[in-house]
């Protein structure tokens, strides 16, 4: 049984981490705003943006994979890592298909991340508080 401050640790540590993580999807929001300055179509706009939603659904079989063989703590190191070495050339670049490339890769990997933070929620948050801990949870995936 966890004791009050062990429960409030974790649910903080769960907060924080979903909060990042929404918050770097959620910062991809200005994106198009950027791509129109730099001269790319409407077009090209949505293929970068969409690629990163469907890439990140295709990685979260492979999220439910990684948590189970290497754990919850290592895979969210790991995909944490190679979200960042994915997304920082982003900056660099104004090739489409670099650009598309790099989208893709850094969804893929956001996408595995997210399988391990529910398991950690689901599994490290007591029963008899787990409603209103996914309640506040909620509230830090739509905050961004």
């Amino acid at each position: 049984m966890q004791t009050d401050a062990s429960y409030r640790k974790t649910f903080l540590i769960s907060m924080l981490v979903v909060f990042l993580t929404q918050a770097y999807m959620a910062i991809f929001m200005l994106y198009p705003s950027v791509l129109r300055s730099q001269g790319f179509s409407l077009g090209i706009s949505g293929w970068l943006m969409s690629t990163f939603n469907l890439c990140s659904t295709l990685g979260r079989p492979l999220g439910a994979r990684a948590t189970e063989r290497i754990g919850i703590r290592k895979t969210l190191i790991w995909t944490s890592g190679l979200v960042a070495v994915f997304t920082v050339p982003l900056a660099f670049t104004e090739n489409p298909l670099l650009l598309l490339v790099l989208r893709g890769i850094s969804g893929a990997f956001w996408g595995i991340s997210v399988v391990p933070i529910s398991s950690y929620q689901g599994l490290s948050i007591p029963a008899d508080r787990r409603g209103s801990a996914f309640a506040w949870a909620s509230i830090a995936y739509v905050f961004p």
